[in-house]
């Protein structure tokens, strides 16, 4: 079976504090998380627990080529 990718984008605004309970339950339903917050949703949120919910880290800033990627999953794997 294939793993089931859930992207969750988030700006600021208070949502995005509560993400860490449905990060835990989307993880609980077979998704795999990945979270990509804009620098205004550091405001709101735990990045701490964000991340650890959502059993990777939290992207919140561009990256420049050179850099590796984090553990994200691939929409697509070529193999």
């Amino acid at each position: 079976m294939t793993q089931r990718v859930l992207y969750v984008v988030t700006c600021g605004g208070r949502p995005a504090g509560d993400l860490p309970g449905f990060l835990v339950e989307a993880r609980e339903q077979g998704w795999d998380t990945c979270v990509i917050a804009t620098p205004s949703a550091l405001k709101f949120m735990d990045l701490g627990k964000t991340a650890e919910a959502a059993g990777r880290p939290v992207r919140y800033d561009y990256k420049q080529p050179d850099e590796p990627d984090e553990d994200v999953p691939s929409p697509v794997e070529l193999g």
